[in-house]
């Protein structure tokens, strides 16, 4: 057996895929119809006729007919160099697991570096280019291109899923340069290596961390300006603070440094690499290069000049308010064009006024947070959650809030769909939406989830196999909880259709509870965002109803699911990710919102509880709860108090973003007010049950209040709010708010925006005499805000005369 083919017969044994490639040197498909091998691997046959004579190179197909293969390609050594130095900073040994192949390459005389590897846990993607520059001919000049534009020069690329690369064992024909790929290191191809899901992230994200190219759509803002005037933004990126005082109050985190390029990981994440500094520049420059698809309110694979992000990340993008503020800090200068001194742009018309020298303009005053929301009242503590939750609460620096809600979430999904209430011909079952809302890492949302989780280890209806993760789309959604589903068969005799018959196609899945834990919430909201997704409208399907069905897959649907959402996310995040139409579809207001803070500081970490006979407790209310098909009626003087004094308050709408988010709180007090009866084991809903459903929603309102803020929903109505709070009590003309938007907004979309401030009760409008035709006035409402609204709101919350045992509360550390 000739060498080329008994290393393809090596090949396919350990279940890859081979393609035959030309000896030409174009590197291409042997084969007209060679793609049908990039989906389904050859037989023994083809590789025969293939191989034989050593008449074709080899290639190894990526994506799914690999086995998930997933192939890296550097096009220098010293590229692949830098990579391995920043993977290994982050996981060491991680590379030397990998299978390395030198290739002949074209830009190094080195040739390149083929990095190979399996992920299991996922779908491998197409081919992505991750790190490339702008190409420079032999003199070190820029190439450009018949228009003017640079020409982009790969990298790093992937080869993915339809994709492929040439293998070890082929001939030097294969290549034009007649030279061979040959393995580097590793294990070898027949024993490719599996990482995870995490450490491809590690992989991908270090080989964008290289990246020299600057999108033409990102250039803007990073240019100095004429020499008869330095505009506020170019004196900020020439005089302005260092990245770290723009990144670093935002969340984001110093990772490494190389020299003058540093490397950034972004809000939310506790690994990896999300961005570099001063690796990109622009002439003297140096810039953010961001690679990550989770990081508002950065695009992937953008890069920012220090004005550009400062304002992306203070102003809303802004660049007019942005140019404002600068000036303001002395930043911007008029040149004298007869050589004269230079003068603040902040002076006054004389001149007089002196500009403030450069050494002080590094300070940016940020905006005051705003006060945490009032804690809690005791009452929420009612009951065996309450009790569990105290015994976890001195052994951990979770807040004791953020235990005791995803105790309620879990156990309202492990209940699944028996115990419930019913309005009018609609059943409401104990599935809750939760997020929490809070400082990434410092929050400790995922240790209060893990402590929360520790207490349903008694559980053994194998509820703990329905706990997943990954939202992605509408469809997989409703796969995870599906209904069988059958295909029809045609009975034939003599080739005639005699008779059909249902056969089963897919089992579907019989336990129809689930629970989503999503601690990365900023991703889904984005998914959600995206043209077509279905994701959206079947969350608020399943929590409806639990009756999920895809207009473009018949056969997609499922009945009687159960779902439970736990998601965790920063305050920035969410409220940058949140859009207008997740609010106004009815997505918002069906989860559950909660200020979250880490309690105290154990420096050496909470010892394990044994929660003894609670836990036992807690898996029997479990299995009680699942006992038939019940409702759980309110008794007579909890109705009666239902009626009078909650049932009117609930349901008192309010507008704006605010009151969008709000506006389900009936539903969502009586669905907690169930699960606290359920762990009472009642079987009706009492007073004490009621009142800490109440307590608990009250503290959602004010957390709502400290999240959103004076937020309308409206990117208009924002804009116009702010503009109104800076001009105080002169306030804005008609002719002042149109300016304000550069006169490019409809009269119509600004009389939305102004009636929906209006009926807010933010702001007034009034005539003005001025001499002629009367003037239009907007002044916003002295000390009136929604936050303050929201807050006398709550605090007409529901008294009682009986509490439970107060929790022992620790001062909150930031």
């Amino acid at each position: 057996m000739n060498p080329v083919l008994a290393t393809a017969r090596s090949y396919l044994e350990a279940g890859l895929g081979v393609l035959p490639i030309r000896l030409d040197g174009t590197k291409a498909p042997a084969l007209q119809r060679g793609h049908s091998y990039l989906r389904e691997r050859p037989t023994l046959e083809d590789l025969e006729a293939w191989f034989s004579r050593g008449q074709h190179g080899i290639a190894i197909p990526s994506g799914r007919v690999s086995g998930n293969l997933e192939t890296l390609d550097f096009e220098t050594v010293a590229v692949c160099t830098q990579w391995k130095e920043l993977v290994e900073a982050q996981l060491p040994g991680l590379v030397g697991r990998l299978t390395l192949c030198r290739t002949p390459g074209h830009l190094d005389p080195k040739g390149g570096i083929h990095v190979r590897y399996r992920c299991p846990e996922l779908e491998i993607p197409g081919s992505t280019k991750l790190a490339g520059q702008a190409e420079t001919d032999a003199w070190g000049d820029l190439v450009r291109n018949a228009r003017g534009d640079l020409v982009y020069q790969a990298l790093i690329e992937t080869r993915g899923e339809g994709g492929y690369a040439i293998a070890p064992g082929s001939p030097p024909a294969t290549h034009p340069s007649g030279r061979l790929w040959q393995h580097l290191s590793g294990p070898p191809l027949t024993e490719l290596p599996n990482v995870t899901s995490i450490e491809r992230e590690i992989l991908l994200t270090s080989a964008r961390a290289l990246n020299r190219w600057i999108d033409v759509r990102d250039q803007k803002h990073t240019q100095p300006g004429s020499n008869e005037r330095l505009l506020p933004g170019d004196d900020f990126n020439a005089c302005g603070p260092d990245w770290a005082e723009i990144l670093e109050p935002h969340g984001w985190v110093r990772v490494r440094a190389n020299g003058s390029v540093r490397f950034w990981r972004r809000p939310g994440k506790d690994r990896g690499i999300s961005a570099t500094t001063d690796f990109c520049r622009a002439g003297e420059l140096g810039l953010l290069h961001v690679f990550t698809s989770n990081a508002p309110p950065f695009d992937m694979q953008g890069t920012y000049s220090k004005f550009r992000a400062w304002t992306l990340l203070n102003h809303r993008g802004d660049f007019k308010a942005a140019a404002r503020d600068l000036i303001s800090k002395g930043f911007g200068e008029n040149m004298s064009p007869r050589g004269g001194a230079a003068t603040s742009r902040i002076a006054g018309s004389n001149g007089e006024c002196p500009a403030e020298p450069r050494s002080t303009r590094t300070e940016i005053e940020l905006p005051e947070p705003p006060p945490w929301p009032e804690p809690p009242d005791d009452l929420i503590y009612q009951g065996l959650a309450g009790e569990i939750t105290q015994l976890i609460e001195p052994q951990t620096e979770a807040d004791p809030l953020a235990v005791l809600v995803q105790i309620l979430v879990m156990f309202g999904n492990a209940c699944g769909r028996h115990a419930h209430w019913r309005v009018e011909e609609t059943c409401h079952y104990g599935n809750l939406y939760c997020c929490l809302v809070g400082e990434t890492a410092k929050g400790r949302k995922g240790t209060a989830k893990d402590r929360a989780l520790r207490a349903f280890d008694c559980v053994s209806d194998r509820w703990h196999e329905r706990i997943a993760s990954g939202l992605s789309s509408g469809e997989g959604l409703i796969m995870a909880v599906s209904d069988p589903t059958y295909k029809t068969h045609h009975i034939k005799q003599r080739g005639r259709v005699v008779d059909t018959q249902q056969i089963l196609d897919n089992p579907g899945v019989a336990d129809k509870r689930l629970l989503i834990v999503e601690p990365e919430f900023a991703r889904v909201l984005r998914v959600l965002d995206r043209e077509g997704n279905t994701l959206s409208a079947r969350l608020r399907e399943a929590w409806d109803h639990g009756n999920l069905v895809s207009m473009t897959k018949a056969s997609c649907r499922a009945t009687g699911a159960h779902l439970s959402l736990i998601a965790h996310i920063t305050r920035i995040e969410l409220r940058k990710s949140l859009t207008s139409v997740d609010a106004a579809n009815g997505l918002a207001n069906r989860f559950l919102w909660f200020a979250v803070r880490r309690s105290k500081l154990l420096p050496l970490g909470g010892e394990r509880i044994d929660l003894g006979t609670r836990a036992h407790k807690l898996a029997l209310a479990v299995e009680q709860a699942q006992t038939g098909t019940r409702e759980i009626p309110f008794d007579r003087e909890t109705m009666a108090f239902w009626q009078d004094e909650v049932y009117a308050r609930l349901t008192k709408g309010r507008p704006g973003l605010l009151g969008a988010i709000t506006n389900r709180a009936e539903s969502q007090v009586r669905r907690l007010a169930l699960l606290y009866a359920l762990l009472d084991f009642c079987p009706e809903v009492r007073m004490a049950h009621l009142l800490a459903a109440l307590a608990m929603w009250d503290y959602s309102e004010r957390s709502c209040a400290w999240i959103f803020g004076d937020s309308t929903g409206d990117s208009k109505a924002d804009e116009i709010l702010e503009a109104l709070k800076a001009a105080g009590e002169h306030g804005l003309t008609q002719t002042n708010i149109r300016d304000l938007f550069g006169r490019n907004e409809p009269k119509a979309a600004l009389g939305e925006a102004l009636a929906l401030l209006i009926e807010a009760g933010l702001i007034t409008a009034e005539k003005r005499s001025t001499g002629g035709r009367a003037a239009k006035v907007f002044r916003l409402v002295g000390g009136t805000t929604k936050t303050t609204e929201v807050k006398k709101a709550t605090e007409q919350g529901v008294a009682s005369n009986s509490s439970p045992e107060p929790l022992r509360q620790k001062g909150p550390t930031q």
